[in-house]
């Protein structure tokens, strides 16, 4: 129960967050560029009601998360977030086996964290 809490939490702050960030920059767009725009000639339109706006926030978080990913992919498989390969040193104390410097590999670690995170276990 608690991985589908977890998953619900998840799927509401990457589109819910984003979404409304859109929302907020698509309205002061509007504001800056035609401020008679967002007057109430569109609000006393016939049929528009509450699940209209409604349906058109979902639209648009949907649409925000969809583009997200498909830009992630490109970044990812171009392989332009970032070197592939990096040195990473880690203080004293913190790891238990005592390791303290060891090579990273971004692109790698990132094709799998899709699988761990469809994993879904406590630990």
């Amino acid at each position: 129960m608690a991985a589908f809490l977890g998953i619900s939490l998840w799927i509401a702050l990457a589109t819910v967050v984003p979404g409304l960030v859109t929302m907020a920059a698509i309205y002061g767009a509007f504001a800056l560029i035609s401020p008679l725009s967002i007057g109430s000639d569109i609000a006393d339109l016939k049929g528009l009601n509450e699940w209209v706006y409604a349906g058109a926030a979902i639209t648009t978080m949907v649409l925000t998360q969809s583009v997200g990913i498909l830009l992630e992919g490109i970044l990812v498989h171009q392989h332009c977030l970032g070197p592939l390969k990096k040195e990473v040193d880690v203080p004293e104390g913190i790891d238990p086996c005592g390791l303290t410097k060891f090579s990273l590999e971004p692109y790698s670690e990132y094709d799998g964290l899709y699988l761990l995170l469809a994993e879904l276990r406590e630990n």
